[in-house]
């Protein structure tokens, strides 16, 4: 009696199924592993003095002074993640969704957003006469 190689639809949809899960995972797993090499490596901007009054945008941060005291956010809007561009009347307001912050703190003031902005750490250096933003 000859035997039939032949396996069930069954079967197949299983293994082709187990199959773009793997990938799936593994692809994953490597879209993680490169997005905490990343946040991982230390990153600095220097910014050379003075800084105007109020809000300037560097990209991937901002700087906000007032008087003699200057700190740095991000520039990703914790909601989606979204590019902040631009400042009105002490107010961010994220292009894609709607959320504000406050540009002297970086804390939501009208969602969806509810997470502050993150801050970032900022300091001085004399000799250079530089800012030094550390992402």
């Amino acid at each position: 009696m000859p035997v039939n190689p032949s396996i069930s639809r069954r079967i197949f949809f299983r293994i082709a199924g187990a199959l773009v899960l793997a990938s799936f995972g593994l692809t994953w797993e490597q879209i993680v592993k490169r997005q905490n090499e990343l946040e991982r490596k230390p990153s600095i901007r220097r910014i050379k003095s003075p800084i105007p009054t109020g809000t300037t945008f560097n990209g991937d941060f901002y700087l906000y002074r007032k008087e003699e005291t200057v700190k740095a956010f991000s520039t990703v809007c914790t909601h989606a993640g979204c590019q902040l561009k631009k400042e009105v009347n002490g107010l961010i307001t994220c292009p894609c969704h709607g959320s504000q912050f406050e540009a002297s703190s970086g804390k939501p003031v009208k969602g969806p957003a509810f997470n502050p902005l993150k801050s970032l750490s900022c300091s001085f250096d004399k000799k250079n006469g530089e800012w030094i933003v550390h992402l």
